[in-house]
This record gives structure tokens, C-alpha cells and sequence, in this order.
């Protein structure tokens, strides 16, 4: 268990630093080579700060679920983020007040440390592994996107999400203390409250045209 763990954390870490490099947001230039691409889409995870969040909420609330949690939850958040790039080809509304609406719940759910049934957790995950994906995409059709920004963007949303919920379970497995699992709560509900505030933000500012 802790080997594995150690495994899923240091790679994802490091593939993280990796590749956070210079990229051009959504060009999506012809001569751009695979890499350049795949990057692009890895960026876009975190340029997004709506989607970030997002995530780390998925994360956390897979992990303070039970301790196999991520392994549980990965497999129908990963067919989620498939399932979000196929919807883009028929095109798809502004998803991003559903996003907000997912993390809150993702939040909170986290911060109560909620024992939800496994069917829900994972329609939850596949739902959470699904928007992010068109918020992403919206405004783009799929035969627009090459495919090392989707590959990038897909891998990208799964960095974080093994991200997150690895550092959960090392920490409880390394300190073993009732305060931890608070703290981790803590975080949680502070998501909660940075995704209110950027709400409360996009709704006060004028809509363009």
C-alpha cells in the first residue's frame, strides 16, 4: 500500500514539473509537434482556475471517502473525461455554473467527510471527470482539437486528481492523528469558499455584447 502510493505521488509530482513550460494557451497551431500540443493541453488544467479547483475537490472527497477511494473512483472519472470529448463533438452548452455547482459539492461533500454509497461516488466521478472536459473544450468543435491537446488535457486533469488524493493518503498513513483528517477537511471547505468568491465574481461582472 504505502510503496504504491509513494509510486502514484513522486511520478505524478514530477510529471507535473515537467510540464509546467512555456505553451501558447488554445492555439492550436498547425506546426506545433505533439509535445508542444500535449503540454498545451496539460496547461490548460492549470490556467483554468474553475477547473483546478474542481479537481482537487474531486480529489479530496475520493480520498476522505474510504482509503481505496482514488482506486475506486479513477476508472468512471477517467470514462468521464471520454465521455466529455465525444459530447463535444455535438456541441454543448456553457457548463461552467454546472462546474461551480460540482465543486461546491465536491467540496462540502469533502469537508463532511460524507460516506456515500459507492453508485453515487461514481456517478459523481464520471460527471466530475466529464465537465471539466467540455469547460476546457466549449466554443471548440472536436475536429478542431488536435489530439495531443486532448491526450495533454486528459492526462492533465488525472495528474491532478492522483495528485490530490495521493497526499491524502500518505498523510493519513504516515500520521495517523485525528488533526490531519481535520486539516484535510479544512481544505476542503476552503475550495468550497474560493469557488463561491470566484462565482460571486464572474455574476457581478457585465456579461460581454
Amino acid at each position: 500500500m504505502s510503496s504504491r502510493w509513494y509510486c502514484t505521488l513522486t511520478g505524478s509530482i514530477l510529471i507535473l514539473l515537467v510540464c509546467i513550460v512555456p505553451a501558447s494557451a488554445h492555439s492550436f497551431k498547425d506546426d506545433g509537434g505533439f509535445y508542444e500540443l500535449f503540454v498545451e493541453g496539460n496547461k490548460a488544467v492549470f490556467l483554468d482556475l474553475r477547473v483546478a479547483i474542481s479537481v482537487l475537490a474531486a480529489g479530496l472527497l475520493v480520498a476522505l471517502w474510504t482509503a481505496e477511494g482514488l482506486i475506486k473512483a479513477w476508472p468512471f472519472f477517467l470514462a468521464g473525461n471520454l465521455a466529455g470529448v465525444l459530447l463535444c463533438a455535438v456541441g454543448m452548452p456553457d457548463p461552467s455554473f454546472v462546474l461551480y455547482g460540482l465543486t461546491l459539492l465536491a467540496g462540502l461533500g469533502a469537508a463532511a467527510a460524507l460516506s456515500l454509497p459507492a453508485l453515487w461516488m461514481r456517478g459523481l466521478a464520471f460527471v466530475m471527470g466529464a465537465v471539466p472536459v467540455i469547460a476546457i473544450l466549449f466554443d471548440h468543435t472536436l475536429g478542431d482539437v488536435p489530439i495531443g491537446f486532448i491526450i495533454g488535457l486528459v492526462f492533465g486533469l488525472n495528474l491532478v486528481l492522483a495528485t490530490a488524493a495521493g497526499l491524502v493518503s500518505v498523510s493519513f498513513e504516515h500520521l495517523p492523528y485525528g488533526w490531519v483528517r481535520i486539516a484535510w477537511r479544512a481544505i476542503a471547505a476552503w475550495l468550497v469558499a474560493i469557488t463561491i468568491m470566484i462565482l460571486a465574481v464572474e455574476l457581478a461582472l457585465p456579461k460581454a455584447g
